[in-house]
């Protein structure tokens, strides 16, 4: 059985542990989630959480959009994207590279997604 560390009734915050503290981290302040091993990384602006959890139980946590999975271990904020080209998407200075195979689909969410 897997624990669930990301619990939240309402969807416009998630519950992060980080260490042995619990955070409540409001979604619209979540600028990008990478994985590194079994931890999570999880970026809001200039404050970053790392978590012991597995990256498919905070996806299944996030909504789709504005959450969009780069690579097999990146998850970004659309509305924090500031630019994007082919292969790689900005949010401020910061670049982020796409995977080959969503390149194309992630062009086409972030086309439609910042021209609303």
């Amino acid at each position: 059985m897997v624990k669930k560390q990301v619990l939240s009734e309402r969807k416009d915050f998630i519950m992060i542990k980080d260490g042995v503290n619990w955070f409540k981290v409001f979604l619209n302040d979540i600028c990008c989630i990478t994985a590194d091993g079994n931890y999570l990384n999880v970026f809001c602006g200039d404050k970053k959480y790392n978590s012991r959890m597995q990256f498919s139980i905070m996806l299944d946590e996030l909504p789709q959009p504005p959450f969009v999975k780069l690579s097999r271990s990146t998850v970004l904020n659309m509305d924090k994207v500031t630019s994007f080209t082919r292969k790689s998407v900005f949010i401020g200075e910061v670049e982020y590279v796409i995977s080959r195979n969503k390149s194309k689909e992630i062009a086409n969410v972030l086309e439609k997604h910042l021209s609303r």
